[in-house]
């Protein structure tokens, strides 16, 4: 289960990283079913920590680490913007 506003948020912190390079951003479910984390030296060069879970707080947990340029983002951000428009934020979550 995904939402879009966390897909949003996502899209917004990464757009703030890439004019910056530096710092760290995250994408997390509410249910915790997948978490990425991804960090920018301040030179273009990105690190990224993932988790997948099959069962949240229990079950099967894959975890993997990716590395990529600053040159990889712009299409990363437009793929989340075209998400975001198929599948807008309607209403509020709860909470």
């Amino acid at each position: 289960m995904l939402r879009t506003e966390e897909f949003v948020r996502f899209r917004d912190d990464l757009r703030a990283l890439y004019d910056k390079l530096k710092g760290a951003v995250a994408f997390e479910t509410m249910e915790h079913w997948l978490a990425i984390h991804i960090e920018g030296d301040g030179r273009g060069h990105f690190t990224v920590e993932c988790e997948a879970r099959d069962q949240p707080g229990m079950g099967n947990k894959l975890l993997f680490d990716l590395a990529f340029d600053q040159t990889e983002l712009p299409t990363l951000l437009r793929d989340l913007d075209e998400l975001t428009r198929a599948f807008p934020v309607r209403g509020k979550p709860d909470g």
